[in-house]
């Protein structure tokens, strides 16, 4: 269907519509929405560069008439969530045409880290000097079991070298 040139009976007929339908409040969209929606890059890098708490923001939108649906104060979740769904459905929009998403760059992801060698479990230490599992040491006694221990005291005391 070709496009109606602008000034057209049938756009001016549109935009009355539209004027209409907005001037009612009956839209599937909240005025907060619209409103987020029309200032996407600008309220994406505002956030970007202020990193606000939802509560500020929540309390300047209602110093600016916004409020919910009952007339009541913006809750700061719910308008958390109308940015999500500003996002996602600008996202899907743009997927869906086959363009970049307008907006801040995203930042690059980090370097990745060196590899580090692969640690070794530590013992616990107990106060002691720590000694290499691979090399025994020189002055460490050779184990004997305590029955052997036993036979060797009581050897020493008879006197007999054996």
């Amino acid at each position: 269907m070709p496009a109606k040139p602008e000034g057209s009976p049938e756009e001016d007929e549109f935009a009355a519509l539209r004027r209409e339908v907005a001037r009612s409040g009956k839209t599937t969209r909240s005025p907060l929405y619209r409103w987020m929606r029309a200032r996407r890059t600008t309220f994406a890098t505002f956030l970007a560069e202020e990193s606000p708490t939802w509560e500020a923001v929540a309390t300047a939108l209602a110093s600016r008439g916004f409020t919910a649906a009952d007339g009541g104060p913006m809750n700061p979740e719910t308008v958390r969530h109308v940015w999500w769904r500003v996002r996602r459905d600008a996202a899907a929009e743009a997927k869906r045409k086959g363009r970049p998403l307008p907006g801040p760059a995203a930042p690059s992801p980090p370097p990745p880290l060196p590899a580090a060698p692969e640690p070794r479990a530590a013992a616990p230490s107990f106060g002691l000097p720590l000694l290499d599992p691979e090399e025994p040491a020189a002055d460490e006694p050779e184990f004997k079991p305590a029955t052997l221990l036993g036979r060797a005291r009581r050897r020493s005391t008879d006197g007999d070298p054996t």
